[in-house]
């Protein structure tokens, strides 16, 4: 994932001011078009920093870092045998799920009070729904009517 901050930026746009676009003239428009578009490519591969996001399958949307940290505390007070505390901890995590759960079920609403055009992807999202085949896919091998 590309990081596009205001330095990033203005590096980019320096590097485009002081780069001779008449190198790139060519008859063939064709070739013209991928040329600048491999040279802008490298430009912003080159220039714009870039971050790695990890995302997992399981991981739910309204698990917060708060949320995991009380975890990890919970798993720490249980290994060094303070059951008060491991009791404490499972009571804070259980308010914890609570607020997250109503904060992103807002989150939700909020998005579908916007008028959102993709209101329809959110609620697939939550329902699980994959929607149905569209005439004229292929289903096993067949072209379906």
């Amino acid at each position: 994932m590309k990081l596009w901050n205001e330095e990033a930026v203005d590096q980019l746009r320096g590097c485009f001011e002081c780069t001779d676009w008449t190198v790139f003239d060519d008859q063939n428009i064709h070739d013209t078009t991928i040329t600048v578009t491999e040279y802008i490519k490298f430009c912003v591969d080159t220039i714009i920093p870039e971050r790695s996001l990890r995302l997992f399958p399981n991981s739910k949307p309204c698990v917060s870092e708060k949320l995991k940290s009380l975890v990890y505390e919970k798993k720490a007070a249980f290994l060094s045998g303070d059951q008060d505390l491991v009791k404490e901890k499972q009571l804070e995590i259980k308010k914890e799920v609570k607020r997250c759960k109503k904060e992103h079920g807002k989150k939700l609403e909020d998005k579908f009070e916007e008028g959102n055009s993709k209101a329809a992807a959110v609620m697939q999202s939550i329902t699980g729904h994959k929607g149905k085949n569209k005439c004229g896919t292929i289903r096993n091998g067949k072209k379906l009517v």
